[in-house]
Parts: C-alpha cells; sequence; structure tokens
C-alpha cells in the first residue's frame, strides 16, 4: 500500500509505502509457519499492519493510495511459476540489491522459498533451478 499524499510528479517524495498482511489480524495465529518466522527473524507482530485494519474504500476514494498486489495469481499471469520469493528475487534483485542485503529480507525470502519447495526437494527441474540460484 502506498500513500501517496502530497507526492509531486515523479519525484517519490511524500510517499509512504506500508506492506500489508493479507490476512486478518484475528487470523494469523493460524499462519504458523509465517508467525514462527516472524518471530525468529525479530519483527513485532504488534508493528504489522493487517488487511481488516486498513480503510480501503475512503483511502482510494480520496485518492490516496495505491495498490501493488504481489501473490501467486499475479505472478503467474507471465508464465513465471514457483515459489513467489523466488521470483520477487529474480525480478528485484539487480534493481533492489541494496534492499535486498538486510539479513531479515534475506532470512524471509530464503525462507519463502526453501517452505514452497519443501527444502528444495521439488519434482519440477526448471523451477528447482531457478530456486537454488535464488538461495
Amino acid at each position: 500500500m502506498s500513500n501517496n499524499k502530497n507526492k509531486g510528479e515523479g519525484d517519490g517524495e511524500g510517499c509512504v509505502v506500508v506492506p500489508v498482511i493479507n490476512v486478518r489480524r484475528g487470523r494469523m495465529w493460524k499462519q504458523r509457519q509465517a508467525t514462527w518466522l516472524l518471530y525468529h527473524v525479530g519483527v513485532d507482530a504488534t508493528s504489522l499492519v493487517f488487511a481488516d485494519e486498513v480503510n480501503w474504500e475512503s483511502l482510494m476514494m480520496a485518492g490516496q493510495l495505491s495498490i501493488v498486489v504481489v501473490g501467486q495469481d499475479i505472478l503467474r499471469t507471465n508464465s513465471e511459476v514457483g515459489p513467489q520469493c523466488t521470483v520477487l528475487t529474480d525480478n528485484y534483485c539487480e534493481e533492489a540489491y541494496d534492499l535486498l542485503q538486510t539479513p531479515v529480507l534475506k532470512k524471509l525470502l530464503l525462507a519463502g522459498i526453501l517452505l514452497d519447495t519443501q527444502n528444495l526437494k521439488t519434482y519440477d527441474k526448471s523451477s528447482m533451478t531457478r530456486d537454488s540460484e535464488a538461495v
């Protein structure tokens, strides 16, 4: 979610980017692997923003919102298959190399790849190569 209030044309100033977890806060406890991972990389769950905590309609009506959806269905439209973290790493590694150097983000991306591929034990050899390269 990106709040574009007071944003000048093309300068990026005044833009606030907020990642939103696409699950209700009350249901996060069911996402045990994600909860475990966030705990072990030191992410405080109280600092996260969940989908049910954002008034989407009012932000959109005020023109203060642009949304980038990242997910399995969105990424597959370009015939890209495999773990979302692999696709994200492939697509943004060069452009956002500095951002990917933080230890927490490295752990989160690695965990996503390992969980989706059952520790790189997948039957699809083509995605296996991409996943291994991303790791």
